[in-house]
């Protein structure tokens, strides 16, 4: 029983057991699983997409049917308008896989919101599993204690996210997946694992499409990639490619549907260009870095009144965005490293005495342990994550929440650390392996 309890794999399937039935019982209990998301931010669009997708109509908004409002109404009467739907119509300015999600969901399920909930929380119940582990494994049981108390109790993100039809818990998961495979990637690595990666990334770009800009720092991680024998530098280029392909080749169908369906080359949608003057204009400067619509409604008002369809709209504001944005960009260029600074801390700040803690731990943890190979890759993530963040704009916390198993596994070291220097030297727990042993 006592190996049991030390072995790190039993560790982290106790660990997603957990957070799945906490969750699930604190979202039934205090919510329920079945209640509409709110009609005015980007769970409806998200909603009405799979639905649309469900019922045959492509991936589109509008065509608001009885059915579809049932729900809406039930819970929050009145905020859906009540003159007849219009037909629904195509957008691109939506990532891909969360509606798809949903959709299959609407297919197999029906009309219902907590397929897609149960499906938020395997998501983050199976990232805490894996946080459990890897610490359990690496840095032993009082870092991954640590971290999965943090992980499910201090940190408001987790039960946020989990009941929100929104796509961080997707993509929470698909960067732990990414991050532990980049933890054990080296130069030497096999071309099968690469290509997995490569896909593994695509789908993250699927999931919230953001993540194409970090496709190019990824690139520059594994052409640097140290090596346990001698590597050429042909051998380095191969693999890059070889995850290059792999990502390229995954995003092709919805980088051509796109391309079609706009007319133009926009294989990732309209999305960056068109919300690339709310990053780089005065509306940025006066929100600190922060993402607001007033960028939108200026380029709205700046449009000639004309007859268009959703794409044709999307596109229109794509292309007024981003011409306003390098005219400001141009004539502003001494602004754009503060506004870049701010932008990163806006994501980063704590708003809470929960969120101080968690990053306070984490940057302890980080701090203790720099000399470590997998301490460097997870802050090396950040970085990459940074950069990305100063290159297009904040939504106050929401570009990091993918990140948190990589927070939390430093919070938990930083943690235990801690909690170590306090116990006696008899009470510390060592890290052990996969068989329940202790480690060298």
């Amino acid at each position: 029983m006592r190996n049991a309890l030390r072995n790190p794999r039993w560790l982290g399937w106790f660990a997603f057991a957990l957070t799945t039935v906490v969750l699930l019982s604190h979202y039934a209990w205090k919510y329920g699983l079945n209640v509409a998301p709110s009609t005015s931010g980007d769970e409806i669009s998200y909603d009405m997409i799979a639905w649309n997708l469900s019922h045959g109509a492509g991936f589109a908004e509008g065509g608001i049917t009885e059915e579809f409002r049932r729900l809406y109404d039930r819970d929050q009467p009145d905020q859906l308008p009540q003159q007849p739907p219009a037909a629904p119509q195509l957008v691109a300015y939506r990532p891909p896989l969360f509606p798809v999600v949903i959709s299959g969901l609407n297919r197999l399920l029906g009309r219902q919101f907590y397929g897609v909930r149960i499906v938020n929380v395997l998501a983050l119940a199976t990232t805490a599993g894996l946080l459990v582990w890897y610490l359990a494994a690496e840095q032993g049981a009082i870092a991954a204690f640590s971290a999965f108390v943090a992980f499910l109790v201090l940190d408001t993100r987790t039960r946020l996210y989990g009941r929100a039809i929104l796509t961080e818990s997707l993509a929470v998961l698909l960067l732990t997946i990414i991050t532990l495979i980049l933890l054990r990637l080296r130069a030497s690595s096999r071309t099968s694992v690469l290509a997995a990666t490569g896909a593994t990334v695509a789908l993250l770009i699927l999931d919230r499409t953001m993540f194409v800009l970090w496709v190019p720092l990824l690139l520059l991680f594994l052409l640097c990639l140290p090596a346990v024998s001698p590597v050429t530098w042909k051998d380095r280029f191969v693999h890059t490619s070889v995850f290059l392909a792999a990502v390229l080749i995954c995003l092709t169908p919805w980088g051509l549907r796109n391309t079609l369906q706009l007319g133009r080359f926009m294989p990732m949608g309209t999305q960056g260009m068109g919300q690339l003057y709310a990053g780089y204009s005065d509306h940025a400067v006066n929100g600190r870095g922060v993402w607001t619509l007033n960028a939108e409604r200026e380029l709205r008002g700046e449009l000639p009144e004309k007859q268009r369809t959703r794409l044709e709209l999307e596109v229109a504001l794509a292309d007024i965005g981003r011409t306003k944005a390098i005219d400001w960009a141009r004539s502003n260029a001494s602004k754009i490293p503060l506004l870049a600074v701010q932008k990163v801390w806006q994501e980063y700040r704590p708003r809470s005495a929960s969120a101080c803690l968690i990053l306070g731990a984490a940057v302890l943890g980080a701090l203790s342990t720099l000399g470590q190979h997998d301490t460097r890759v997870l802050l090396l993530l950040h970085a990459m994550n940074a950069i990305v963040i100063g290159a297009t704009w904040s939504v106050e916390g929401r570009f990091v929440v993918p990140l948190l198993f990589s927070i939390h596994v430093l919070a938990g070291i930083g943690i235990s650390r801690t909690l170590t220097l306090l116990m006696p030297r008899s009470m510390a727990v060592e890290p052990t392996s996969e068989d329940g042993s202790l480690k060298d």
